[in-house]
């Protein structure tokens, strides 16, 4: 049995000190509230979590949350984000257990190599693309 601490935090521990500047009415809104009101239940640290956005007027939720946050550009958040898990994964264990990459596959960033998010990315969309022609048939 684990005696690891669970994080006790509030919704205030999560939002940030930046005005939030999305038009009036746009659904944004509710996101970013349901999130900050989830991420409280989920017993996870604001210090020990990063939002990975794209571009445009819902990218600006990692400035509205109180955790790490970064932007990426347009259609390669999913790429990003995945590097970020492997890079934490590489140095925590977390997810998967204790892994690292070897020298082979480079070039690599922060140790992890460039190709592994670019190709579960790619193939996340020849899935969905098989997916979509399947139902369209």
């Amino acid at each position: 049995m684990s005696t690891a601490q669970v994080a006790v935090t509030t919704k205030k521990d999560w939002t940030s000190n930046q005005e939030v500047r999305w038009c009036p009415g746009c659904g944004d809104y509710g996101i970013l509230l349901a999130v900050q009101q989830l991420m409280p239940e989920l017993g996870v640290a604001p210090e020990n979590t990063v939002f990975i956005s794209g571009i445009g007027c819902s990218s600006r939720f990692p400035y509205y949350m109180n955790t790490y946050g970064m932007h990426s550009i347009h259609g390669r958040a999913p790429a990003v984000a995945t590097g970020v898990v492997e890079r934490v994964g590489t140095q925590t264990g977390l997810p998967f257990g204790r892994y690292a990459y070897t020298g082979a596959l480079q070039p690599q960033v922060a140790h992890v190599p460039v190709i592994v998010p670019l190709a579960l990315v790619m193939n996340s969309r020849m899935v969905r693309s098989s997916i979509f022609l399947t139902t369209r048939l």
